[in-house]
C-alpha cells in the first residue's frame, strides 16, 4: 500500500502560485485551472491569494485565473509539469474590471471647454455618484463598477446652459460621448 502511495505522488507533479490585484493585494476565492489534453483540474486560491493544484500528470498545462470582479487571465506560456516537481509560478495579477465611459464637453460651436463639471449619477437605484472637472481639451472619464447600469451625466460651466444624457452601459462597456454646452 505504502509503494502504491509512492508511485502515484511521485509519478504527478503540481503547480503553486499567489493571485493578486492590480495594487499587489491577495485575491481570495479565484478560481485557477489548469488545462491539459482534455483534463481540467481546479483549485481555489485561500485567504492569502495562495493556490496549489496538485496530482497533475505530466504534460504541458494552460493555466486560467477566474475571480468575481477582475478579468479572466490567461497564462501566454503553457506549464511543463514533470513528475515529482512543484511548478512555483510568479504572481499572477488581475485586472479589475470594470465599466469605462469618456468622453469631452464642447461648447454649441464645437469648440472644447475645459474646465467644465461633468457628473455622473446611476439612476436604477443603486448609490453611486461621482464628479469630474475637464481636462484642458474638455475631455473627461469615469471608471465604473463592472456590472453596468443606467447613469445620468450632467455638464455646467459657468456661462453656459447645463447640458444632460442618460447611457445606459452593459457590463464590462467602453463608451464614449460628447456634451455640447450652449452659452446663456
Amino acid at each position: 500500500m505504502i509503494l502504491l502511495l509512492l508511485f502515484l505522488l511521485s509519478s504527478t507533479g503540481a503547480i503553486a502560485g499567489k493571485v493578486v490585484d492590480e495594487a499587489g493585494r491577495a485575491v481570495a476565492k479565484a478560481t485557477v485551472k489548469a488545462s491539459c489534453d482534455d483534463k481540467e483540474f481546479l483549485a481555489t486560491t485561500n485567504e492569502k491569494g495562495e493556490f496549489m493544484l496538485e496530482e497533475l500528470p505530466p504534460g504541458d498545462y494552460l493555466v486560467t485565473v477566474e475571480a468575481k470582479g477582475y478579468k479572466r487571465v490567461e497564462l501566454v506560456r503553457r506549464q511543463r509539469v514533470d513528475a515529482g516537481r512543484t511548478i512555483k509560478l510568479a504572481k499572477i495579477e488581475l485586472p479589475t474590471e470594470y465599466v469605462l465611459l469618456r468622453g469631452a464637453v464642447f461648447t454649441s460651436s464645437g469648440y472644447s471647454l475645459p474646465g467644465a463639471k461633468v457628473t455622473i449619477s446611476r439612476l436604477d437605484g443603486q448609490k453611486y455618484k461621482k464628479e469630474y472637472i475637464t481636462s484642458e481639451a474638455g475631455s473627461f472619464a469615469f471608471r465604473l463598477p463592472p456590472d453596468g447600469g443606467k447613469y445620468e451625466v450632467r455638464a455646467s460651466a459657468k456661462g453656459f446652459r447645463e447640458a444632460r444624457q442618460v447611457v445606459e452601459l452593459a457590463e464590462g462597456e467602453i463608451r464614449s460621448i460628447a456634451l455640447s454646452l450652449e452659452a446663456q
